[in-house]
C-alpha cells in the first residue's frame, strides 16, 4: 500500500510538474479574432506560425518569413483562393515586388482607384521597420479587405526557432470596398454652451468622447486644434465621464479670448447684433499617438450682450 500511494504522488508531482512548465512556457499557436464589425464590415487581430496561413474570412493567404523584421506573402501558387495584391512596386527588394498602401485602412475607399495584381510572392514588412509600406489592400473570394503587419518575432521560449506574424486584419463581407466608416469619429460637447462674448470666463472646455473601440488615453493632446486654429492647453487635461454614459471623456481647456476671436472672424457680425444671437458649429480636430486622426464638431450659441454696436474688427457695448 505504501509503495502504491508513494507512486501516486510521483505521478500527480510529475504531472503538476509539467502543468507548470507548459503554463510559464505556452506554445504559440495561430489564432484569429474578431475585435469589431460595423454594418459588413468586419475587423480584428491574429497571429500566424511561420510558413503557415492567414486565414480571417476571406480565404487562406500564406506567409513565410524573410527575416526579423520582413516577410512574404504569397498570392496565386500557394494561397486559396488566389490573393490579388493592390498597388505594386517593382523590384522593391531582391526579384520581388513590395506594395505602397495606406497609412490607416479608412483611407481605401474605393478599389477601382487601385491597380490590382497577383504574383507568386511579394513582400512586406513589419509596421516599426524602416522597409514598413502600409496596410496591405488585397481581394479574395470576391471580398476586399486589409492586413497591416504588426510584427514579426520568434515564437515562445520553448520553440525559439520558430516566428509568428502578428497582424490587424479587415474585410467587408458584401464585397463592397469603401472603408471609410471605419475613421474614428469624436462625439465633443463644448462648454458653456452659450457663449457669452462679455463674460469674464477664461477657458472653454471641450469634452471629447471616443468611438468605444478608442481609448482616450492614446490621444496626442498637443495635436488638438478647435478649427484647426486654436490649440487646446496641454495642462490642465483631466478624463472623466461628463455625461454620465459609462464611457470616459477627455476635457481639454481652450483660451476663450482666442475662440471668440476666432468666432467674430468667421461670422457676420452685424446680423449676429440684429438677431440677438447666433448658432454656430465648431470642429475639434486631433490626432491619437500613432498619428491616426480624428475630429467631432458642436453647435454652440452666441449672445451678444448687452447691445453691440460695430466699430473696426471688434465688438464693443453701446
Amino acid at each position: 500500500m505504501i509503495k502504491k500511494a508513494a507512486m501516486v504522488m510521483l505521478i500527480v508531482f510529475l504531472t503538476a510538474s509539467l502543468m507548470v512548465t507548459f503554463n510559464i512556457h505556452p506554445i504559440t499557436a495561430s489564432y484569429v479574432e474578431e475585435k469589431g464589425r460595423i454594418g459588413t464590415i468586419h475587423w480584428g487581430s491574429g497571429v500566424a506560425e511561420e510558413s503557415g496561413y492567414l486565414n480571417f474570412g476571406m480565404g487562406d493567404i500564406f506567409w513565410s518569413i524573410g527575416n526579423e523584421e520582413r516577410g512574404y506573402f504569397y498570392g496565386s501558387y500557394y494561397s486559396n483562393p488566389a490573393v490579388y495584391f493592390a498597388d505594386r512596386i517593382e523590384n522593391y527588394w531582391g526579384s520581388y515586388d513590395s506594395y505602397q498602401g495606406p497609412q490607416f485602412v479608412w483611407e481605401f475607399t474605393n478599389a477601382n482607384k487601385h491597380e490590382w495584381f497577383t504574383e507568386s510572392a511579394i513582400t512586406f514588412a513589419e509596421e516599426t521597420s524602416q522597409y514598413y509600406s502600409g496596410i496591405l489592400l488585397i481581394r479574395q473570394s470576391g471580398l476586399y479587405g486589409a492586413v497591416k503587419p504588426k510584427s514579426i518575432h520568434n515564437g515562445d521560449l520553448n520553440h525559439p526557432r520558430d516566428y509568428v506574424l502578428e497582424y490587424d486584419w479587415w474585410y467587408d463581407d458584401s464585397g463592397g470596398s469603401d472603408f471609410s466608416i471605419l475613421k474614428p469619429v469624436a462625439t465633443v460637447s463644448l462648454h458653456p454652451q452659450e457663449l457669452d462674448l462679455w463674460s469674464d470666463d477664461e477657458w472653454i472646455t471641450a469634452c471629447i468622447e471616443l468611438p468605444k473601440s478608442c481609448d482616450v488615453n492614446d490621444i496626442d493632446v498637443s495635436s488638438i486644434f478647435l478649427n484647426e486654429t486654436v490649440s487646446a492647453e496641454r495642462e490642465p487635461i483631466a478624463i472623466g465621464d461628463y455625461n454620465n454614459n459609462m464611457i470616459p471623456d477627455l476635457m481639454v481647456n481652450l483660451e476663450r479670448d482666442k475662440v471668440i476671436s476666432f468666432i467674430l472672424a468667421e461670422v457676420n457680425r452685424r446680423e449676429l447684433i440684429e438677431k440677438r444671437f447666433m448658432k454656430i458649429t465648431l470642429t475639434i480636430n486631433g490626432n491619437f499617438n500613432d498619428g491616426t486622426p480624428f475630429q467631432g464638431s458642436n453647435t454652440v450659441k452666441i449672445i451678444p450682450t448687452p447691445k453691440l454696436m460695430l466699430k473696426g474688427r471688434m465688438l464693443v457695448p453701446v
